[in-house]
């Protein structure tokens, strides 16, 4: 590149930050944002994450730093994830008067209530194992602390585990876009963000569980003990909580079916038998949880009663009736339907929620999606196009979260975006010579602009959307376009 035009780019990103520093001390100066203290964070934000990354551009040539980072892969995926734990710790600190405990730990009562029915006391009940082996163990019901530790050590786990998929993946496999997308899928704000506002929901735990029964697919031949051992930890995940059933049972299937396809096991009767158990003991826990998951051992005012006695914090005792309801018989799917794209009026409909999820996510999204694809159509000629199963899985998701109430969006958003990148690392594992390449200057401008606007806009979440249930930056600009 001629020096000239090297200069004024230099000049242009110098310029940027002369005006960035302009206008947050005009708006400092006018007094403009006092009236509003998420909007002076927002501002203050940006304005030094802005200065930091155009100082970095100034400073390095993108090819050099590029090299760097491929030399450096491990280290940049580390450093990149700390970062955005910084950046979420730093807000969430430095907004510590106008929030609440609950706010900083990320634990709120709803999420610690499921924590303290148990079989000891309330019956035989769904959604009651953990508690019960708290029971079993400590002789009572988990404190607040207790369970905001155990959490963060669930969570600890999970991000071992998922550091291993991705370092594993980046020395067995590597390539500038895998690269890239470990980086991006570390960094976005569906990730670590989503899981450090959402400490203490059973998903957590069911999310361990369907990593750990992953490991064991990837990694061995299937046998009778690990068949039956893959049953037990669904059923377990079952009794932690029922969502496992529609989330992550049915991808659990699509793994073990492709691994038994991509095996060439067909006529492996071995095989097809032990695909067959942990069918049978997965039934067995659909089964169970049905049948006998509902309370008949206790009413809902003695549920009320024994919840009431509890001293540790207030528990939400409008969960209680969610043990007693019952999704099939209240499936009401067209009128669901109707609420869910009530697009006119409500802009926390099915659709605008969708929108926000993907632009809230875009360059993970993006990148996961295309090396999906890559896979998928270089594998088309195998199994009769099965592998584009994976495909109707993603979208029964968001298909099923339209048609019922009770799993919440943003956890269907975040199984989704950990579904991408788990379905990636597990076709690598069976064609590791895929071609999913990306030129370096393609590849330094994603993971440099891409870093950029998921830093940007996990910064934005965690000050706009202190709790999962709240409104993202994008949800608020489309309440104030298009309804008011």
């Amino acid at each position: 590149m001629p020096v000239n035009i090297l200069y004024l780019k230099k000049l242009s990103y110098f310029l940027t930050i002369f005006i960035l520093i302009l206008i947050h001390i005009f708006l400092k100066r006018l007094d403009l944002i006092n009236f509003e203290y998420k909007i002076e964070f927002i501002l203050t934000f940006i304005f030094y994450l802005s200065v930091t990354f155009i100082s970095i551009r100034i400073i390095f040539d993108h090819e050099i730093m590029f090299k760097f980072m491929k030399r450096n892969k491990i280290k940049i995926l580390l450093i990149s994830f700390i970062v955005n734990l910084l950046i979420i710790l730093s807000i969430k600190i430095y907004s510590f008067d106008y929030i609440n405990i609950y706010t900083l730990s990320g634990l709120n009562e709803h999420r610690a209530t499921h924590w303290l029915t148990n079989f000891q006391n309330y019956g035989f009940i769904k959604r009651s194992l953990v508690g019960t082996v708290y029971h079993f163990i400590f002789g009572n019901p988990p404190s607040y602390f207790n369970i905001l530790v155990i959490s963060y050590f669930v969570l600890i786990s999970k991000i071992i585990i998922i550091l291993y998929f991705s370092i594993d993946l980046l020395k067995r496999f590597y390539s500038n876009s895998n690269f890239v997308f470990v980086i991006l899928f570390f960094t976005t704000p569906y990730f670590i963000n989503f899981y450090l506002t959402d400490i203490g929901r059973l998903d957590q735990i069911n999310n361990l569980i369907l990593l750990m029964i992953t490991i064991i697919i990837l990694k061995n031949k299937l046998n009778y003990f690990l068949s039956i051992t893959i049953g037990l930890l669904c059923v377990i995940g079952i009794l932690v909580h029922e969502a496992f059933i529609l989330i992550q049972i049915p991808y659990l299937i699509f793994i073990i079916l492709m691994d038994f396809l991509n095996r060439n096991k067909l006529k492996d009767l071995n095989y097809i038998s032990n695909f067959l158990i942990i069918l049978l003991i997965m039934i067995t826990g659909v089964y169970i949880n049905f049948k006998f998951g509902y309370p008949t051992h206790i009413s809902f005012d003695e549920m009320k009663i024994l919840l009431e006695d509890y001293d540790s914090f207030i528990p939400r005792l409008d969960l209680i009736e969610t043990f007693f309801a019952d999704p099939i018989k209240n499936l009401n799917i067209s009128r669901h339907w109707a609420s869910t794209f009530n697009i006119l009026n409500d802009y926390r409909a099915g659709p605008y929620l969708l929108i926000d999820f993907l632009l809230l996510n875009l360059p993970c999204i993006g990148l996961g999606i295309f090396i999906l694809f890559k896979h998928l159509k270089q594998n088309k000629d195998k199994f009769f196009n099965l592998n584009y199963l994976i495909l109707i899985f993603l979208l029964s998701q968001i298909l099923i979260r339209f048609s019922i109430t009770y799993i919440d969006y943003y956890r269907v958003f975040a199984y989704l975006i950990l579904f991408i990148f788990l379905t990636n690392y597990y076709f690598y594992n069976f064609n590791s010579k895929i071609d999913t390449d990306l030129s370096e200057i393609y590849s330094f401008r994603l993971i440099y602009y891409g870093v950029f606007y998921n830093f940007a806009l996990t910064g934005i979440t965690v000050i706009t959307a202190f709790g999962v249930g709240s409104p993202s930056i994008y949800l608020y600009i489309f309440d104030k376009i298009f309804f008011k």
